[in-house]
């Protein structure tokens, strides 16, 4: 993510994500499921902007992106009925730093949503990344990593992520990294080569408790597990020929059944000459293609968009420095 001072608080535009790999490894007794996912940050961004209030509420308003075409496709395309409630993750994420710290100020976030929910884009995940940090930053002018990496895990899966995955004081590189357990334990992975990407969103979305369900009443977890070691390997090697043909998502089957736009996408990519492998994200409904160029994926993008009316975005992979290296010119760590 990248982290602003304004003269009246911060603004914080947070990345979303594609899983370039995932694996259910079983059932949890807690009712989750043990991951194996390789998750990379991609320039499709949302931005809050966080600032203090007089009182003690904690207001959320929301406003489009239009840089992305912010628009429903279809009257019954829900991917911007976003709540600005307690239901957010936002909402959320800042009444918990609130209780961590002791304090009872409110605050004011404006959020600026170009990431579509329902998606498998992680963006309600990136967007309380932002909120823990924001937060911390308005009420303290501290950020402290260890609570903010503890509050990530209690809220959700893939939250960590967005606080974790760049490699530690290293040059500009991917935000990129294996996550486990739930998702919440990340291993950065270092790779700088700038990946290029089509993502398509349908207009319907796919729910990921839905999803799971399927997995574990249908299909239940596969006897041959497959292993993220080559994937990994060709990542940290800027394998660009490897990286394509080793793309992998468990749930893709089981998001399919939800929805027959997954399939119908997955396949219009596929027969793209432009699109050198493709995928699924997440637990759906967007798909992904790599490309060998931002141009190819711009163009690309445009094609389908006109031809298949969905949700159609040229992106790359985010390169920004970790968060306390950012922090560290503005005296906040």
């Amino acid at each position: 993510m990248l982290i602003e001072r304004k003269p009246d608080g911060w603004v914080i535009t947070v990345p979303s994500k594609l899983n370039l790999f995932l694996e259910i490894l079983g059932r949890r007794p807690d009712g989750f499921h043990d991951l194996d996912t390789v998750m990379l940050a991609i320039t499709l961004c949302d931005q809050l902007h966080i600032r203090r209030r007089n009182d003690t509420l904690i207001r959320l308003r929301m406003q489009p992106s239009t840089d992305n075409g912010f628009h429903r496709l279809t009257a019954e395309d829900q991917a911007w009925d976003i709540p600005t409630d307690h239901r957010n993750l936002i909402v959320k994420a800042l009444e918990a730093v609130r209780n961590q710290l002791g304090i009872q100020e409110g605050l004011e976030v404006d959020l600026r949503k170009g990431i579509p929910s329902q998606a498998g884009l992680g963006g309600g995940s990136a967007d309380a990344a932002a909120a823990i940090i924001g937060g911390m930053l308005v009420w303290t002018n501290r950020y402290n990593e260890n609570e903010a990496k503890h509050l990530a895990a209690k809220l959700g899966s893939d939250i960590n992520f967005f606080l974790e995955g760049s490699p530690r004081r290293s040059k500009l590189n991917n935000w990129l990294a294996r996550c486990t357990g739930r998702g919440e334990h990340v291993e950065p992975i270092t790779s700088n080569q700038r990946m290029h990407f089509v993502v398509l969103h349908p207009p319907i979305g796919c729910s990921t408790q839905k999803v799971f369900f399927r997995i574990a009443s249908d299909s239940g977890i596969p006897a041959g597990l497959q292993n993220s070691r080559e994937i990994l390997s060709a990542l940290e090697l800027d394998d660009s020929d490897g990286i394509p043909r080793l793309l992998f998502n468990r749930l893709s089957n089981a998001a399919s059944q939800e929805t027959r736009w997954i399939a119908q996408l997955l396949e219009a990519l596929r027969s793209e000459p432009r699109v050198l492998g493709c995928q699924m994200t997440g637990s759906g409904s967007a798909v992904f293609g790599i490309t060998r160029s931002f141009a190819e994926a711009e163009s690309t993008a445009n094609l389908f968009r006109e031809r298949l009316k969905v949700r159609a975005y040229a992106v790359s992979s985010w390169q920004a420095p970790t968060i306390s290296d950012q922090l560290e010119g503005n005296d906040c760590r």
